[in-house]
């Protein structure tokens, strides 16, 4: 999997190495795996002791939701943001895919899609921060790049149909 990260975590207990992870990197059940490096030792009268050790993987579901609460918190300061507006996360192979949905827009997505830009820009520095490998994030409202990319085919058509039949460049 990408965008894995490994803590090590040590406690008095394993029940208590995993909750400090849990605790101190905000992590959720389904999130991460562990494994026991040490079980610890309780010694004789507490002599010769030792804390267990854990080391914790944290999986891409964690930097999914991380992203999600980013772009959440983001849009929350803006005025131009719908109330009743769909906030949708998942990931493929190195990307994190975030839908947003909801209705009036069009300022959300900006003069020629900028606004998508910029926002899709920020999550992409956020993840990276707190990932130890690369992750791209990739922001649509509303299917918007998909009637985008489908306006360009058509045009792109269109104008190969214009040099068939004029015989001019265009």
């Amino acid at each position: 999997m990408i965008g894995l990260k490994e803590i090590v975590v040590s406690a008095k207990t394993v029940e208590e190495a995993v909750d400090s992870a849990k605790r101190e990197h905000d992590l959720r059940e389904g999130e991460f795996n562990y494994q026991v490096e040490d079980p610890g030792s309780r010694g004789f009268l507490k002599i010769g002791s030792r804390n267990a050790s854990i080391l914790v993987t944290v999986q891409t579901e964690h930097y999914v939701r991380k992203v999600k609460e980013f772009i959440e918190n983001v849009l929350s300061f803006s005025k131009y943001v719908p109330q009743s507006l769909a906030v949708k996360a998942e990931h493929r192979d190195a990307k994190i895919f975030i839908h947003l949905d909801g209705a009036h827009l069009g300022r959300m997505i900006g003069k020629h899609g900028k606004t998508i830009s910029a926002l899709q820009h920020l999550a992409t520095i956020f993840v990276n921060r707190i990932t130890d490998t690369k992750m791209t994030v990739l922001i649509d409202v509303g299917d918007y790049k998909d009637r985008r990319k489908e306006l360009i085919r058509k045009i792109a058509r269109n104008k190969a149909f214009m040099v068939i039949q004029t015989g001019k460049s265009v």
